[in-house]
């Protein structure tokens, strides 16, 4: 048989396209400039360990496989991915992946089989949305919003070309639609409620009023100790914990994965920055630089939300080696924290200022790498070379009525050490010093327990320990 006949008969036999979803009816084209929901009904037993695209509107399988590990992702895939346009396909391990590219830059979501499994022969349903105005990337799994990518960097990602279902064997695509607007969470929800009917799609609502949060800085996408070692190792210590919402820096491609296992909702505000929540993300927040500061606001029931932010701020220069050298003066210190740190901590806080005049408790957490005020007095100097200091930073955050809510419990300076270890296994001068904090502001959120935790029983995973508050939220 020629070619194109097998070509045909292929894409005959493997994908079904209603005719209420031809071109004609339906322009597959992404709109340039405005939002839009990608959705369409998969159902396939895919047989090739080659990332096969399943839609797309660009040369997807003209590109290499590459590794994606210490950019904004982590895993296998094509380097085609950063050609301008749009693809969702299947990975070896039977989950699907989403790309977005614009010609430079590149957005991917890789999520894991044992949650988000495509290739077993179901009908699943894949969505995905695009918001200019919100500059984010919203990706659904039968009915559920499971990743929120902010899309700051590939705005201008709208091919030339429609998105086109993709001929393979075992497979049957129905219902491709481009819809040019951004489709609501209960309408995507109904749609997959048409097809399954039965299907239970509970929402997790928060149940009593302790919430627990976790802050942590995983270092390099948790990936020291090894590429899977050390991130199973970040998920084990954040599962020991039991956070309801996690504050993460340094997420470099980890986030799905980690928010897979634990089955978390999953916000992803740049290579750096993520939130991941029990409950669902209603909303996210454009503010500051991706790189330093991420939030979100979070649903916990009908009646309670949480605005939740990440942080992290400049490492550059280094606390530690400024602070602890010899001809340290306070001087020195005070320059070079007003060199970047300063400048980053007073520009977030002057834009959160319409957030905190909200009726909603706020959280802002984070890596703010600066020590406090509160622990570098005179009862602390022969730790502290001597010194006290006024740390500029976190001073100027507690004058904005933020409340550090390690210190909400642990108040005796003296003490502090003896919570976060005065040997650690990384031996690194921060890890004897509290620089990650979870601030908190509003009148409905109080601390009643914190700590620091930094031991796993194989290694610690990361440079930096982990932060986890216990808080009391009360009803509006």
């Amino acid at each position: 048989m020629p070619h194109f006949f097998k070509y045909l008969v292929l894409l005959l036999t493997a994908v079904s396209i209603p005719s209420t979803s031809a071109a004609t009816h339906n322009d597959l084209h992404l709109p340039k400039g405005m939002d839009y929901t990608v959705s369409f009904w998969v159902k396939t037993s895919h047989n090739k360990n080659n990332y096969q695209a399943l839609i797309t509107n660009k040369a997807w399988d003209s590109g290499k496989e590459i590794n994606l590990i210490s950019t904004s992702n982590m895993g296998m895939t094509r380097d085609s991915g950063k050609f301008k346009g749009f693809t969702i396909g299947i990975q070896p391990s039977d989950a699907y992946f989403w790309n977005i590219g614009n010609g430079k830059s590149r957005l991917d979501y890789l999520p894991t089989a044992k949650r988000q499994p495509i290739n077993n022969n179901n009908w699943h349903l894949l969505v995905a949305t695009f918001s200019h105005t919100q500059k984010e990337c919203r990706i659904y799994y039968n009915g559920k919003n499971v990743a929120i990518y902010t899309a700051n960097h590939v705005l201008d990602h709208a091919s030339d070309q429609p998105l086109q279902a993709v001929p393979s064997e075992n497979t049957r695509i129905e219902e491709l639609t481009v819809a040019k607007r951004v489709l609501r969470p209960k309408d995507i929800r109904a749609m997959y409620k048409k097809r399954f009917p039965l299907a239970t799609q509970a929402i997790k609502t928060h149940q009593g009023d302790t919430l627990k949060i976790l802050n942590w800085n995983i270092w390099h996408g948790g990936r020291h100790n090894g590429t899977v070692l050390g991130v199973d190792q970040v998920i084990e210590v954040i599962q020991n914990a039991g956070p309801d919402i996690i504050t993460m820096q340094e997420t470099y491609g980890s986030g799905p994965k980690i928010a897979d296992k634990l089955g978390f909702y999953f916000y992803l505000r740049s290579s750096n920055i993520s939130v991941m929540s029990r409950y669902p993300i209603s909303e996210t927040y454009d503010l500051y630089h991706p790189f330093y500061l991420g939030g979100a606001n979070i649903q916990l029931d009908d009646k309670r939300d949480i605005d939740v932010f990440s942080l992290w701020i400049s490492s550059a220069p280094d606390f530690s080696i400024v602070a602890h050298k010899k001809d340290a003066t306070l001087d020195k210190i005070y320059k070079a924290e007003e060199k970047y740190r300063l400048k980053n901590i007073t520009s977030i806080l002057e834009l959160l200022k319409p957030i905190t005049l909200r009726d909603t408790p706020l959280v802002v957490a984070g890596d703010y790498n600066s020590p406090s005020a509160k622990d570098w007095t005179s009862k602390t100097t022969q730790w502290h070379n001597g010194l006290v200091v006024n740390w500029p930073v976190v001073n100027l955050v507690e004058k904005n009525k933020f409340i550090d809510s390690f210190k909400q419990i642990h108040k005796d300076e003296t003490l502090y050490r003896k919570h976060i270890g005065w040997k650690n296994e990384m031996e690194v001068n921060w890890m004897n010093e509290r620089i990650d904090y979870i601030f908190t502001k509003g009148d409905q959120i109080q601390t009643i327990d914190s700590r620091m935790i930094r031991h796993h029983q194989v290694k610690w995973p990361s440079d930096h320990p982990v932060v986890f508050s216990t808080f009391k939220i009360k009803s509006r």
